[in-house]
């Protein structure tokens, strides 16, 4: 009678442990996973100005290549974290405590002297140095000349998460939806830089990732 007693509460409170995890990572303060928010683009064909107005920052602070490189390194696949599935118990909820300690987002915006890629630089050491691998992402499209960076983080399942370092995740969604052409993955190259507006690699835009902010530089990727 004992060990059935003790089977039913271990039961019970194994089912309440259950039911506590999928409530708070269903509602989480009003977060919806399971949807691209803040940063995300409407049209994922390109990001456009407005959008990135609503991000809180320029959607040019990054200069467009203005060369005619005609390298073509390798391309790489990346799969985006899926939102609505965490790579385990409350990491989403862990990282953004990670970056509202780290403050970055308080900083104020200069377009001369203080832009995007300066909050993303800033967030992926910030982040790095709390055990995230984190790096640096630099985006440019061409034909609308729109160049943006992004932190992003790669996640313990392998896939990787775009962060728009310039926004509280109190206020707002941070996470940016780089897959432009919905395909399910995000088409970059890796620690290079082809300076060439053309040089794209998803949908009409091009995706570069760096291991930081100094390694983009060194790439050849012009910031301030």
């Amino acid at each position: 009678m004992i060990l059935i007693f003790g089977s039913l509460i271990f039961i019970i409170v194994f089912a309440g442990m259950i039911f506590a995890f999928v409530d708070r990572e269903k509602n989480n303060g009003g977060l919806d996973y399971a949807e691209w928010i803040g940063c995300s683009t409407n049209d994922l064909t390109l990001p456009n100005e407005f959008q990135m107005s609503l991000c809180g920052g320029d959607s040019d602070c990054v200069p467009v290549p203005d060369g005619n490189d005609q390298r073509e390194p390798p391309i790489f696949d990346f799969r985006p974290t899926n939102l609505s599935r965490p790579p385990f118990p409350f990491w989403f909820e862990d990282l953004e405590t990670a970056i509202i300690q780290s403050r970055v987002f308080n900083q104020s915006y200069n377009g001369a002297s203080y832009d995007c890629d300066d909050f993303a630089g800033d967030l992926e050491k910030n982040l790095t140095v709390r055990g995230y691998n984190s790096t640096f992402t630099y985006v440019f499209c061409g034909r609308t000349r729109f160049g943006h960076a992004y932190t992003d983080v790669h996640a313990p399942d392998g896939t990787i998460l775009f962060i728009e370092a310039q926004i509280d995740p109190r206020r707002r969604g941070i996470y940016a939806n780089l897959d432009f052409n919905r395909n399910g993955r995000v088409s970059a190259r890796n620690n290079t830089h082809v300076n060439n507006s053309l040089a794209i690699t998803e949908g009409e835009c091009a995706v570069e990732i760096f291991e930081n902010r100094e390694a983009a530089i060194a790439a050849g990727v012009r910031m301030d």
